[in-house]
């Protein structure tokens, strides 16, 4: 089994910020919100700047007016909110690993300055979690290991109390206590965080059934304690979460690997070709995995693996990192990205055809022109060949233009992006893809505290945006 080792900073910006308790001023108010107006003008000015000196220095800037306004009324939760997410963003850009561990122990503590100043802030708590699972996972000493475990578990608790609705909360609240729980000694005790996130997880999927990596990752908490708990319950209960997951666009793996514990090997070793064909495992991860103990004798199994990689068992890290260096995408590896991109391509067609047909009497009328493009796409990432991917211009008579250009396929928690700018620099609205099969297109916008919402996409939510940027 496995799961989803996603961007979880990328997943947690998606959620909406509670409304946090009104403060009581201690400071110049009004001197406070116009350097908070500052930084909140360039802020935008970064987001939308793609040239990456120029975007660092527009947020140290909005930094600084984040910190003037503190400076004038320490009470203005908004401007403590958006100062710790943009030092994030700031330690994400530093190259000096010694200067952006300083940013990420300043980025904590501005989190935590939130939810001492708003209790009910999910989003800040969410973002301790994952700051302290980033420390765990990089500390090395056991006890101390141990502990950052159950501070970010802590941390996550707080996130599900203030937002229980929020699927993305449950999904990385789930994901944790699996996680945790896995790296336990104690036996009735991972047991019990493997019980706990799989409740988690399910109220994950149960809050918004879309996003693949809440169905991937209950799968695979189901099948960690079902070798833990073995029930035949246990198991259909992941068949059916890994399935979901491959309908909302996942992986196959944990599909395979339940069907190869159910006994259903054919279908097992068919998905997990696929699996293997798109890089979502390596050939030694299913070497080690208990999944496949019983099928370890079946030569077609042993055929899917290869013996190449088995000689590495016992290689130092230096020649591990040697055969990594010199692995290349088989032909089937790459024949699967392939299809991945075609089906991207014809979605696009779709889209755009939609697109086409909301804007026909806008057409016949002359107000706008629509051009078609092609751009080439390069996702990176061993076995991922670029592709050519339709586009869309969109030209107003008055001289404004809205290009329409396919960012990626790939996409955290979704099945595609599309983003709609207008030329050359302006606003950004992206449209993400969320399920293939219907397709679910929606809008997303940012907010004024910088968190992301989404509207589903259709003529009227299309239109209204890009009339918005075309003004």
């Amino acid at each position: 089994m496995v799961t989803v080792a996603a961007n979880l900073r990328a997943q947690v910006r998606g959620f909406i910020r509670p409304a946090s308790s009104p403060s009581v001023p201690v400071g110049d108010t009004s001197a406070a919100a116009s350097w908070f107006g500052q930084g909140l003008s360039k802020g935008r000015a970064a987001d939308h700047e793609v040239d990456p000196a120029l975007r660092r220095a527009l947020i140290d800037q909005e930094i600084d007016a984040y910190r003037q306004a503190l400076k004038a009324d320490p009470a203005f939760v908004p401007a403590r909110a958006l100062l710790a997410g943009r030092l994030g963003d700031l330690a994400d850009l530093e190259t000096d690993p010694t200067r952006r561990s300083a940013l990420r122990a300043e980025e904590f503590r501005a989190y935590e300055a939130v939810v001492q100043a708003a209790p009910g802030d999910a989003y800040a708590w969410l973002m301790i979690g994952i700051l302290l699972g980033d420390q765990a996972e990089g500390e090395h000493e056991e006890l101390q290991r141990a502990q950052l475990r159950q501070r970010e578990l802590s941390a996550y608790r707080h996130g599900v109390l203030a937002a229980p609705q929020d699927a993305g909360a449950w999904l990385l609240f789930g994901t944790a206590l699996g996680r945790t729980g896995l790296e336990l000694p104690d036996d009735v005790a991972t047991l019990q965080h493997l019980s706990e996130a799989v409740e988690a997880l399910r109220k994950a999927v149960s809050a918004d059934p879309r996003p693949p990596a809440a169905w991937t990752n209950l799968a695979a908490n189901l099948l960690h304690l079902f070798h833990r708990a073995p029930s035949q319950k246990i198991l259909e209960e992941a068949t059916r979460a890994a399935e979901q997951a491959v309908a909302t666009g996942g992986g196959r793996y944990n599909l395979a690997s339940a069907q190869a514990l159910a006994g259903r090997v054919t279908e097992a070793l068919a998905n997990l070709a696929h699996a293997l064909s798109a890089l979502e495992v390596p050939a030694d991860h299913v070497r080690q995995d208990p999944d496949w103990d019983a099928l370890r004798d079946d030569p077609r199994l042993s055929a899917l693996l290869g013996t190449a990689g088995a000689s590495m068992a016992h290689a130092s890290p230096r020649e591990e990192l040697i055969a990594h260096l010199k692995h290349q995408p088989g032909p089937e590896q790459v024949a699967e990205s392939t299809r991945v991109n075609e089906e991207w391509g014809k979605a696009l067609e779709v889209l755009f055809g939609d697109i086409r047909h909301w804007l026909a009497p806008v057409v016949a009328s002359a107000q706008i022109e629509i051009q078609d493009l092609h751009v080439e796409v390069s996702e990176g990432g061993s076995g991922i060949p670029s592709y050519v991917a339709p586009a869309l211009r969109i030209l107003a008579a008055t001289g404004p233009s809205v290009a329409i250009v396919p960012r990626a396929r790939r996409v955290v928690a979704a099945t595609g992006r599309v983003d709609m700018s207008r030329e050359p620099r302006g606003p950004v609205r992206p449209i993400v893809r969320f399920a293939i099969t219907p397709p679910e297109w929606h809008l997303a916008h940012k907010r004024a505290d910088q968190s992301w919402a989404t509207i589903p996409l259709d003529e009227d939510s299309f239109c209204r945006t890009l009339m918005e940027l075309l003004s």
